[in-house]
């Protein structure tokens, strides 16, 4: 391809500004806005490789081929009336990602959405659904946002005389830290968040700055891309603040104009869409577990999680657990160490950085001048991506590895440039060259490992024993983990060790109730539930289990009353709304029960024992919901607390508890 002046070979090739290719500048062009120099080819054939390799270590290499649901994957697919195709398509934009369990403040159609396709392409029956589908579409969603940010880099690169960074570029791609977004199913709504971020900087590189319409074709280029990442999850409001910046670097002033109002037009729609949805314009998490902590406390403790996450990030090689929990971090009031450490070091290297911008060289087309430059305004960007997960709005999760999946495809710039202050001590070319690629072998080496975690439910949770061994939530969702492969005693022992750890903690006790009560054995039953409500009065699969037994023992009032404050707690639970009706029937209030029953039809039209009571009901057949009629209404297995990045699970028919002590 033609090159400008000072044509210089290779993928990082820091390329000139050709003053002659285009002499209409924006009056308020960023400085060296007007390069029009066509990227060298070997751009392109280094990002088809880097993708290519991508797509063979996430979708081939780490991926089992026996591979299941992790963590809340099956809650999220298997049950779900929008996802199974019960309800139509539109349905994902009326409600919240969990409605089908129990709403969590989670408004991601997008995401939705793209379950409901690989569902519907992966067959088999309705509780087995082929999983390894699901999984490749999560990569190959993860190679397209390589792709598109790749593309993005290689002409911004071009226009603006900037080497690519292909070390970011790398460490976002492969780094085993992705396996949380990449090897998790449900880690999917980052990946759109992330599409819609990757596809809106590419956009912004077509511009052309002097034409007539360009503020409006950035808006529009803006409004589509911050629709797509707000539509995938809430971290998407930064893609609304980074793309005018980026519209200013790509384009000039009136590029970045059009690019904020495109962007605040989206924020008001999706705001819209969310408040006629979910009754809420703000991302909200109605569990969170900082909920009640004053802000300087929050922050405080966001930072410190942060300060984990970096570690992480930095040391990709220590078998970290999955998720952060409250007891990993110094929740003792005042200024935290570790917060004051991680705005130290973030200080440090925004200085290294400006030193190295500034002492780089004296041309104004210096590489290491416009990388280092690149480099703070990719940190700025990264920080900005932190900042809606540094509890502000309290948030349930504190912090997991796909926190740092938006902050990296922001940081690209960020990344190279500190990756090439150690390089600088090389004085080779050929030795930083061999460094960069040391680099890339290692994170790709790692993956594997890294998605391993994610095999099944009983490997995400049995990562988090080396660390929260004491913890009753991850023994909780160890025994739903061996419930699931048929293992009753480990269940139970798993169980009983949670109730041991947390006596306060009424999910293992529900659990414990249920096992009870499909082997039949009502009385032990009795007693676990009925303790598990004395537990955790908020606690929906609780009430609902309880339900269930009073109403194979006949008592049908006392089920109807348990069931009621369930459908209260869990209102798009279609599930307990059916136990509802067959309580209400079997008490005589046919009007009662028939209003239950529509309205877990409505929520699930394919709940075929829903429809089958009914039908009952309004034949009027008397003793029809006796004990036992129709089989049990038992929720199944009950599992963790709300997350606020991306709801916990539960096990089959599971609702997320709320409240104190659940």
């Amino acid at each position: 391809p033609a090159r400008g002046p000072g044509p210089v070979a290779g993928a990082d090739a820091d390329y000139r500004v050709d003053s002659r290719a285009d002499s209409r500048v924006d009056a308020g062009a960023a400085p060296g806005a007007d390069a029009r120099t066509p990227p060298a080819a070997g751009s392109w054939v280094g990002l088809g490789a880097l993708v290519a390799l991508t797509l063979l270590l996430w979708g081939v290499v780490a991926l089992p081929q026996d591979a299941g649901p992790a963590y809340d994957d099956r809650e999220a697919v298997v049950g779900n009336p929008v996802v199974e195709g019960a309800l139509p398509a539109r349905a994902a934009f009326a409600r919240d990602y969990w409605h089908h369990l129990e709403d969590a403040g989670h408004y991601r159609p997008l995401a939705t959405l793209l379950l409901r396709v690989d569902r519907a392409a992966s067959g088999g029956p309705p509780a087995a659904p082929d999983w390894v589908r699901f999984r490749r579409t999560n990569v190959a969603l993860h190679g397209l946002v390589v792709a598109l940010l790749g593309a993005a880099l290689i002409r911004f690169g071009a226009r603006r005389g900037l080497p690519v960074p292909w070390v970011g570029l790398a460490v976002l791609a492969l780094h085993p830290a992705c396996a949380d977004v990449v090897a998790w199913i449900s880690g999917r709504t980052s990946l759109v968040s992330a599409l819609g971020a990757s596809s809106g900087l590419l956009g912004l590189t077509f511009l052309r700055r002097g034409s007539r319409r360009l503020a409006l074709v950035s808006g529009a280029a803006a409004f589509a891309a911050c629709t797509i990442a707000l539509l995938g999850k809430e971290d998407g409001v930064v893609v609304a603040a980074v793309l005018p910046a980026a519209a200013w670097a790509s384009a000039g002033a009136r590029a970045a104009a059009g690019a904020a109002a495109g962007g605040a037009l989206s924020l008001a729609t999706v705001s819209a869409l969310r408040l006629m949805a979910l009754g809420s314009a703000l991302p909200a998490s109605p569990s969170a577990q900082l909920a009640g902590l004053p802000l300087t406390e929050r922050v405080t403790l966001g930072l410190a999680a942060w300060e984990q996450g970096l570690a992480r990030l930095l040391t990709p090689w220590r078998p970290w657990p999955p998720s952060t929990h409250l007891a990993d971090l110094e929740a003792a009031p005042g200024p935290s160490p570790r917060a004051a450490m991680l705005l130290a070091a973030l200080g440090l290297v925004a200085v290294a950085l400006a030193l190295r911008a500034r002492r780089a060289g004296s041309s104004p087309d210096d590489g290491d001048r416009r990388l280092a430059r690149a480099g703070l305004a990719g940190l700025a960007a990264a920080c900005v991506a932190a900042v809606p997960l540094l509890q502000l709005v309290p948030a349930g999760e504190l912090f997991a590895p796909r926190f740092l999946y938006q902050p990296l495809l922001l940081g690209v710039f960020a990344v190279a440039a500190l990756a090439e202050l150690p390089l600088a001590l090389l004085r080779s070319a050929r030795a930083r060259g061999v460094a960069r690629a040391a680099l890339v072998v290692a994170c790709a080496a790692l993956v594997p490992r890294a998605a391993a975690v994610y095999r099944e439910r009983a490997s995400f949770w049995e990562a988090h024993l080396p660390v929260h061994a004491e913890d009753a939530r991850v023994w909780n969702d160890l025994g739903n983990a061996a419930r699931e492969r048929g293992d009753g005693s480990a269940a139970r022992a798993a169980f009983e060790r949670a109730v041991e750890l947390d006596p306060s903690y009424s999910r293992p006790r529900t659990n414990l109730g249920t096992l009870a009560l499909a082997e039949g054995d009502l009385i032990e039953a009795e007693l676990h539930l009925a303790a598990a409500v004395q537990a955790g009065p908020r606690n929906p699969v609780a009430r609902a289990n309880l339900g269930n037994l009073l109403l194979r023992a006949g008592e049908h009032e006392a089920a109807a009353a348990e069931y009621r404050v369930a459908v209260e707690l869990a209102p798009g639970r279609g599930a307990f709304h059916r136990g509802l009706g067959r309580a209400l029937a079997g008490a005589g209030d046919a009007a009662g029960a028939r209003a239950a029953l529509e309205e877990a039809l409505r929520l699930d039209p394919a709940d075929g024992r829903a429809r089958a009571v009914l039908e009952r009901v309004d034949t009027s057949r008397p003793g029809a919901e006796g004990p036992g009629a129709e089989g049990s209404d038992a929720e199944g297995p009950d599992i963790g607390d709300p997350d606020a990045g991306d709801p916990a699970p539960g096990g089959q028919g599971e609702a997320r508890a709320r409240g104190e002590g659940t």
